[in-house]
């Protein structure tokens, strides 16, 4: 056999391992009969099984991904006719070798260009809280009804928050900047502890311990500058500070009690004097039943702390305490003002 016949057998060998990790993917099987029969059937099939899975594994969460899946089945079948023909020019030979490459993405560099093209993304569902470790050792934790994307690269590490709420806890690293970007804000760190929430129309960037600049994401000014010396249009927390974002609306700083802050992540909220349309938009985050407020009662205030999940017991407390009915409609919960209560 020459080196052009190695090489041919080779990709072969790569397209078919390829084809079975990525049947066995699709069907969400661990082995099959016809899997295990082709494995032994020749030892080259057992390295080349190791090298396409090594590959698999690197992807991470993102190897089932209905994308990716489709991707590498649609470059299979180019390899595999491209590799069946006894007359394949030095071209379409090259053409397996490259399909092979897709199927094999998460190889060496492989998977900083995936993540490139499709980041990876975190979502938590209703009543669910997940705490993530990042690639340089940062943690996210997660709240309800969220959904994160990373996009780290070897200049920088961003993060896109695209819904709910999330703590981030970052490795000090001052040559490559923590940022995450929210509603066209960018939240800039080294090495710190910081809280986003996006309520509704509002967001709100809390500072725990260190140091963070929020700047907006068109034009902003680059990372290490913006601590060195912040534009006017940047803000500088300290510990303790929460930066409140309103639409049409001006920013306002307010200092906050981080115990009451961060206590979602125990199970429980913590609320003091706070509008009820706001209130009620946290407990929804935990319930597949919203609690909907009505125009009438979106702004009486309600203090208290309630256990993430026990919906029953809010709108229990707020009946009691507050002027106002509510109407189990099954889909949802109407609170609405009650005249009677006056």
């Amino acid at each position: 056999m020459n080196a052009d016949e190695r090489d041919r057998a080779h990709v072969s060998r790569l397209a078919e391992a390829s084809f079975w990790q990525a049947h066995l993917a699709d069907h969400d099987l661990e082995s099959s009969a016809a899997f295990e029969a082709w494995l032994v059937a020749d030892p080259a099939h057992q390295a080349a099984w190791d090298h396409v899975q090594a590959g698999w594994i690197a992807v991470g969460e993102q190897s089932s991904s209905p994308d990716l899946l489709q991707l590498r089945r649609d470059a299979l079948r180019r390899a595999q006719r491209a590799s069946r023909s006894r007359w394949a020019t030095s071209r379409q030979f090259a053409l397996v070798a490259s399909c092979v490459l897709v199927l094999l993405v998460a190889g060496v560099g492989g998977g900083a260009w995936w993540r490139s093209v499709f980041p990876p993304s975190f979502q938590t569902a209703s009543g669910e809280r997940r705490t993530i470790t990042l690639d340089d050792g940062s943690r996210v934790s997660l709240d309800a009804s969220s959904r994160l994307e990373v996009r780290y690269t070897r200049q920088q590490r961003k993060l896109v928050l695209l819904a709910g709420q999330a703590r981030f806890d970052v490795a000090h690293n001052p040559l490559r900047p923590f940022l995450v970007e929210a509603r066209g804000r960018t939240v800039i760190a080294t090495g710190t502890a910081f809280n986003i929430d996006l309520l509704g129309p509002t967001e709100l960037v809390t500072l725990i311990e260190g140091r963070v600049v929020i700047t907006p994401s068109q034009g902003a000014t680059p990372p290490l500058a913006a601590f060195r010396r912040p534009p006017p249009t940047d803000i500088v927390l300290a510990p303790g500070q929460q930066a409140v974002f309103r639409p049409a609306s001006r920013t306002t700083l307010a200092t906050v009690d981080l115990k009451r802050t961060g206590a979602w992540e125990a199970g429980m909220l913590d609320f003091d004097n706070e509008r009820l349309a706001s209130v009620a938009a946290r407990i929804n985050r935990y319930t597949e039943q919203p609690v909907v407020v009505a125009a009438t009662a979106a702004d009486m205030r309600i203090s208290g702390v309630f256990k993430t999940g026990d919906t029953a017991t809010f709108v229990d407390a707020v009946v009691h305490y507050l002027p106002v009915a509510a109407t189990d409609r099954g889909s949802d919960i109407v609170i609405a003002a009650d005249r009677s209560k006056h």
